[in-house]
């Protein structure tokens, strides 16, 4: 160095000299036998033979510095005289002592000391530090203790480290020990964590994956375990929630399954009256009477059957009119009996 105080220069094998401008921040010296190290400018020790100056040493990262491990942490790792860094293994302070453990040179947490780890469900990695799962419960639960608590439509029994899909026909609340069948008007699906209420015209016994309409002539509401027969002048369809009456006047027996079946009954013998409350006396009305076998009293203007037998309910047994007598309900049939002994 033969220029101003602190210049920096560079040595050519050829001899020839460059000075490096204040802006550089390294100093590359070039020998005789074209090798080369470069220094830090701010580490030159004021030698222009390198780091033969005292106190200055050629460190591992070809810097001249006077200690090779300056600003190194040497919290989980160990720094050799020329700055060579090797990774430690072991326990590490974060906030206490012990809550971190050495990885790759690191300080970092601990989860084996975590209060969450549970090592009869998981297991630790003491150089590193990190938990793995070793109980997964096939995804569909949580270990605890060593054991699995499912999902909502799992099931384990006590102990168990799997977790079982609950077949359909069951459900299963999470946390369950096993699948419980459904109740009659109910179903569920695999896998479901409750059953399902059947809707209005189907039904499902206990047990049921799913519901079966009502056929024809039956009926069943909402959450039904079976269907029911409709009743006397009603009817219905397939997958009915209710049976449907018959249309006024008109009768059908019981489980019919459509409207057709509802019919006008034959006409009975009675009171025949135009739409005034006259006596329909005409031949025409007298000639339909006797047509269907009635007997015509012009002068109480009845059509009347010519016997109580031909009545086959109470109803019309009870009104019937007779020219001479009347008739009466006992014992399920119609029987004749004449005035004044009622």
């Amino acid at each position: 160095r033969d220029g101003p105080e602190n210049a920096l220069y560079v040595y050519g094998g050829d001899g020839t000299v460059t000075s490096c401008s204040d802006g550089d921040n390294t100093l590359a010296f070039i020998f005789n036998d074209n090798l080369s190290t470069t220094f830090k400018a701010d580490d030159y020790n004021g030698n222009e033979d390198g780091c033969t100056g005292a106190g200055y040493t050629l460190c591992a990262d070809d810097t001249c510095r006077a200690d090779c491990c300056a600003g190194v942490d040497t919290t989980c790792q160990t720094c050799a005289a020329n700055g060579t860094v090797t990774p430690k293994e072991g326990s590490c302070t974060i906030t206490e002592p012990g809550d971190g453990i050495c990885s790759n040179g690191a300080c970092v947490a601990d989860q084996c000391q975590d209060a969450d780890y549970d090592a009869q469900c998981q297991s630790c990695d003491s150089v590193t530090g990190e938990i793995t799962d070793t109980i997964t419960c096939n995804n569909h639960g949580t270990c605890s203790n060593g054991s699995c608590s499912c999902d909502m439509g799992y099931s384990t029994s006590a102990g168990a480290t799997t977790c079982t899909i609950c077949p359909a026909g069951t459900y299963a609340a999470a946390g369950s020990s096993s699948c419980t069948p459904c109740a009659a008007g109910y179903y569920a699906t695999a896998g479901s964590g409750s059953c399902t209420v059947c809707p209005a015209g189907t039904y499902a016994a206990a047990g049921s994956s799913s519901c079966t309409p009502c056929a024809a002539g039956y009926y069943a509401a909402a959450g039904s375990g079976s269907c029911t027969q409709c009743g006397e002048n009603t009817y219905s369809l397939a997958g009915a929630g209710s049976c449907t009456p018959c249309e006024s006047g008109k009768t059908s027996p019981a489980g019919s399954t459509s409207a057709s079946a509802c019919t006008s009954p034959a006409i009975a013998c009675t009171t025949w009256l135009d739409g005034d409350g006259n006596c329909c006396a005409d031949s025409d009305t007298q000639a339909c009477c006797e047509a269907m076998g009635c007997k015509w009293a012009l002068d109480d203007c009845h059509c009347f059957q010519p016997s109580c037998s031909a009545y086959l309910s109470e109803s019309i047994c009870e009104s019937a009119l007779l020219a001479q007598g009347h008739c009466v309900w006992q014992n399920g049939s119609c029987i004749h009996e004449m005035p004044n002994t009622r």
